[in-house]
């Protein structure tokens, strides 16, 4: 999934739209609306999400073990 969205970053860059802006993750890195800036935005955008649903899960699963 994470190398789909990678994918997908790398061809809307290359596309070479105009009017795309700079876009910030979480208000820390910059990345420039290049295939490699917006394959790695994709990669880390998905691979954030997916690394936290992953962590509640296994929070979740210890603290309500099966019966």
């Amino acid at each position: 999934v994470v190398g789909v969205a990678g994918v997908m970053g790398a061809a809307i860059g290359s596309i070479g739209l105009r009017d795309l802006e700079p876009v910030t993750f979480l208000g820390l890195v910059t990345f420039q609306p290049t295939p490699v800036g917006l394959a790695a935005f994709g990669m880390l955008t998905v691979g954030t999400g997916l690394g936290l649903t992953l962590g509640l899960v296994a929070f979740v699963s210890k603290k309500y073990p099966n019966a």
